[in-house]
This record gives C-alpha cells, structure tokens and sequence, in this order.
C-alpha cells in the first residue's frame, strides 16, 4: 500500500507529537528536587551567557511555554492535514493541547513533591494557542502572498 505524500505527513506530525508528549510526560515525572535542579542549572547557563538573573519560578513558566508552544505548532500541522476550516483546526489543536496539559497536570500532582496547578494548564493552553496562531497566520499570510502573484500575472 503506498501512502500518500498526506498520509506520509500525518505519520511523521502524529510520531513527533507521541514523542513531543512523552518529553513533557518525562519533565512532570521528575520529582521535584530534581525539576528545581535542573531549573536552576538552566537560570545559571542564561545568567552566564546574558549576564541577566532568572529565577527558578521564571525558567519553569518559560519552559512550559516552549514545550507547549512547539506543541500547539505541531498539532496545528497534523490537523490540517485534514483540510478543515482554519478556525476549526487552531480549536481542535488548541482542544486537544488543552486536554492534554490538564492530564499532565493531573500526572504532576501524582508526583512526590510536586502539584498541579489550573494557572499552568492556562498558560500551557495560551502557549499551545500562540503555537497555533502562528502557524495558521503564516499559512494564510503564503497563501494571500500567493493568491496575489497569481492576479498579478493576469
């Protein structure tokens, strides 16, 4: 059976989002002694390239921020692979990112000297937004960029 070049896409989007998932599942299983050392490691190399101080609370936010941002690109991407109206799909990959950081938080709160928090299910929902948002704004942006080249040569 020979895939298409769509159905080729949507394999690679759906492994990269598995994989995406399960390094965010790793970073909530880490107890929290680990998770502030591994903060704190990450504020120290930024200080020491920028000479600007982070606390550890700032490189914790930023980090879902990044993890969730790529996220909310990624299933941005395998959405519309289905052809949907662009509303629909930054909704559904904005739902499902949603979901999923609500699971994550639920997992973290499980974890020894952890919890889970609604502010970090909001904020990795606006990250995953913001992923999505510039996904889909790049897109229509090419296709009007295109769209126009188009009238032009007539």
């Amino acid at each position: 059976m020979k895939l298409t070049l769509r159905k080729r896409l949507r394999l690679i989007l759906f492994i990269a989002i598995i994989l995406w998932m399960a390094l965010i599942f790793w970073f909530s299983s880490a107890g929290h002694e680990v998770s502030s050392g591994q903060s704190e490691r990450v504020a120290r190399s930024v200080q020491y390239i920028t000479n600007i101080s982070f606390s550890e609370a700032v490189v914790r936010k930023a980090a879902h921020v990044f993890l969730y941002f790529v996220l909310g690109i990624l299933l941005t991407l395998l959405v519309r692979t289905y052809r949907i109206r662009w509303r629909s799909v930054v909704l559904w990959a904005v739902g499902i990112a949603c979901a999923y950081a609500a699971t994550d938080e639920t997992h973290q709160s499980l974890v020894g000297g952890r919890s889970g928090q609604v502010s970090d299910v909001l904020l990795d929902t606006a990250a995953a937004c913001a992923g999505a948002v510039v996904i889909a704004g790049g897109y229509m942006f090419i296709y009007k960029l295109h769209k126009n080249q188009k009238c032009d040569r007539i």
